[in-house]
């Protein structure tokens, strides 16, 4: 019987191949806990607009995300996760994830690929405006995501606080990369001055965002403030002024 090493909440991960009766067991357990949750395909994604049906795995990144959100990684078990999906035991997620830490990064990767379609599609898409008008609707996806979508900046907030250096940080680092490149080298259609640094403008156009939006609650104790400061129109118009004034040519 092969050795397997143990999930953070204590529980061995299950396994399809079934060298012993133990085993045989396990995987036995597996397929009737995917029989018994067939009826769960039937959820619609958050995101989606095409009335389509979310598969078994798609239902785990989706209930995955709301409790890291609620609980970081370290408060997650995988068998409140099958409660969370509706799972007997922790067999079904056993299925399509090895243990947590793949889990939690294939979530945070289908986090980012979901919601950063939208902003990311007016920088690829040349038929969308000129180089600049594209850019602003690019700020303007990007702010209407955080203003809205309380769970992924939520999220974002726990990646930096949880992340560290190594192989874990490495790994978070090259999904939270994707849009970042992205916008990189959508840059080099903009006529920019010769001293500017693409990388350090891509990080500051991101950080004028986060920050916006990770400010609101301290904000919100000023004078003179309103929810209408954050609205996701305003704060795009703003940092595009703030670009086209002190950037472009």
């Amino acid at each position: 019987m092969t050795t397997e090493s143990r999930n953070n909440d204590g529980a061995a991960p299950y396994s399809l191949a079934a060298p012993c009766f133990g085993d045989r067991l396990l995987q036995d357990k597996i397929a009737l806990d995917l029989k018994m949750n067939e009826g769960l395909k039937t959820v619609v994604p958050q995101d989606a607009d095409d009335g389509s049906q979310m598969d078994m795995r798609t239902l785990i990144l989706e209930s995955a995300i709301k409790l890291f959100v609620e609980k970081g990684f370290d408060g997650v078990t995988m068998r409140a996760l099958a409660r969370e999906v509706g799972i007997i035991t922790p067999g079904g997620i056993y299925h399509h994830f090895p243990d947590k830490l793949s889990l939690h990064a294939a979530a945070v990767d289908y986090a980012f690929k979901l919601r950063s379609k939208p902003a990311v599609s007016f920088l690829l898409d040349k038929n969308a405006g000129t180089p600049k008008e594209r850019l602003k609707k690019f700020i303007f996806r990007v702010c209407e995501r955080f203003h809205r979508d309380k769970e992924f900046h939520r999220l974002l907030q726990r990646l930096r606080f949880e992340s560290t250096a190594g192989e874990h940080g490495e790994r978070y680092g090259a999904i939270i990369n994707g849009p970042t490149l992205q916008l990189e080298a959508f840059l080099d259609e903009l006529d920019l001055p010769p001293e500017i640094n693409k990388r350090i403008l891509t990080t500051l156009i991101f950080g004028l965002v986060t920050h916006t939006y990770d400010s609101e609650a301290m904000l919100s104790s000023l004078p003179g403030y309103g929810p209408e400061l954050n609205e996701p129109q305003l704060v795009a118009d703003q940092i595009f002024r703030l670009l086209e004034h002190g950037i472009f040519r």
